[in-house]
């Protein structure tokens, strides 16, 4: 076997024929890196010609020293069961770190550990990957753990919808009753979902500020993701959809669900006059009691929907949601929603459009991505975890973190200094 540097289509098409294929061994994504401050190569093995494995490497320098740690994000993509081709792509890549004054090597395998239900659970005689976990030991490779939480570079634990071979109407029948119920609220509420433009960005931002603010965590600038669509839109690894509410149609709909009632008590009264229907006054009169709340309510509601067109215009962007994609794949990385319309579930309308993207694009799983793998409802994280499963997702424990080191001594040393800082 020999181990050697690639020409980026040369490593795109090689890698795209892996089942460990993500977005994130595309140029499109080394690049975007690479505009972030991190240096970037495409290796491969071959043997007799043919591909054994390739790798996206990822370097960021340490500060102060010239040194660098080096990343493969979500693994290098190769055979994990075939050990003596792992060995040979292990020995090399060490000393293509080493010799580009590389303290160690990060990667995270995509790569499921253990099979899971929708609860979280453990199914009995499903597939187990300890052993090639074992493996990556044998050869060097330092565990960071199997941890619950979000401790790691990206998340261990995912919820994962199968859509392989799959209609939308039966992936819909796996929802939870409450979530269809809410989706067709949705609908009768003028909520609808659309592929965004470039030129909708700051729309995308404005909606992803307000979701850190509220949840407590930092994200990034316009100028970040005007990069991002350049580097993955074209070529169809990243895609974004925006939901908005339109009021005006949220009053035509209420309205003619109003009219509908009024009509057909009308029709039911001329049918009584002529003879052609007979009434129980006691039913008639607690069926048009419900009617009279119902269109109570549906008037409020055309109230509450004047105001806000008042406030907002006929239209307001509610959500916004960003996918990472390969062909096989369709990852949720960011949601944004506005807070003064959490109330109506607006981000369900935009996960679901993206399910019925992944399907017609012939895609054979959504990840709805990182969960915890703590399932208890004590966890204040049990809420990320409970949403996505309302739409049937599994969920998929990946086989976790791991560092291979080529500079034991500055390890050490780094190792301090990130425990110091």
């Amino acid at each position: 076997m020999i181990f050697r540097q690639l020409e980026e289509k040369e490593f795109e098409s090689y890698s795209k024929k892996s089942p460990q294929f993500t977005f994130h061994q595309t140029p499109g994504w080394a690049k975007l890196k690479g505009e972030t401050g991190w240096k970037y190569w495409y290796v491969g093995i071959f043997e007799n010609d043919e591909c054994k494995g390739t790798a996206l490497l990822l370097a960021k320098p340490v500060p102060y020293i010239k040194k660098y740690i080096f990343y493969s994000p979500r693994g290098i993509l190769t055979d994990y069961n075939d050990k003596t081709t792992l060995e040979f792509f292990t020995e090399e890549l060490k000393k293509f770190v080493k010799e580009h004054n590389g303290i160690f090597m990060k990667l995270d395998p995509y790569i499921p550990y253990k099979q899971r239900d929708n609860e979280g659970n453990l199914i009995e005689g499903g597939f187990d990957n300890t052993k090639i976990h074992e493996t990556l030991l044998s050869l060097g490779y330092r565990h960071k753990g199997f941890n619950l939480y979000f401790e790691n570079l990206q998340p261990r634990w995912t919820s994962v919808l199968d859509l392989k071979g799959k209609t939308y109407e039966e992936i819909e029948s796996g929802y939870m009753a409450t979530l269809r119920k809410e989706l067709r609220q949705n609908n009768r509420n003028g909520i609808y979902t659309r592929e965004m433009t470039k030129d909708e960005l700051p729309e995308f931002i404005r909606l992803a500020h307000a979701t850190g603010d509220r949840k407590g965590y930092n994200t990034r600038p316009l100028s970040y993701y005007e990069k991002m669509w350049d580097d993955l839109y074209p070529n169809g690894y990243m895609k974004m959809a925006i939901t908005f509410m339109n009021f005006k149609k949220a009053i035509e709909v209420t309205q003619s669900m109003i009219d509908e009632i009024l009509n057909a008590r009308k029709e039911n009264e001329e049918k009584a006059k002529a003879g052609k229907l007979v009434i129980n006054e006691k039913k008639a009169l607690v069926k048009q009691k419900e009617e009279d709340t119902a269109i109570a309510n549906y008037n409020k509601n055309i109230e509450h929907f004047n105001e806000m067109i008042k406030e907002y215009g006929e239209e307001i962007a509610v959500s916004s949601l960003l996918w990472l994609c390969s062909d096989r794949e369709m990852i949720c990385m960011l949601i944004g929603n506005d807070e003064n319309f959490m109330r109506y579930k607006t981000s369900f309308s935009c996960y679901n459009w993206g399910i019925k993207y992944a399907i017609d694009h012939n895609m054979e799983r959504y990840n709805f991505y990182g969960i915890t793998g703590n399932f208890s409802k004590d966890n204040p994280d049990y809420g990320l975890f409970e949403m996505k499963q309302r739409f049937g997702a599994t969920v998929e424990e990946l086989i976790g973190e791991y560092e291979l080191v080529t500079s034991p001594f500055w390890y050490r040393i780094f190792k301090l200094y990130t425990k110091i800082a």
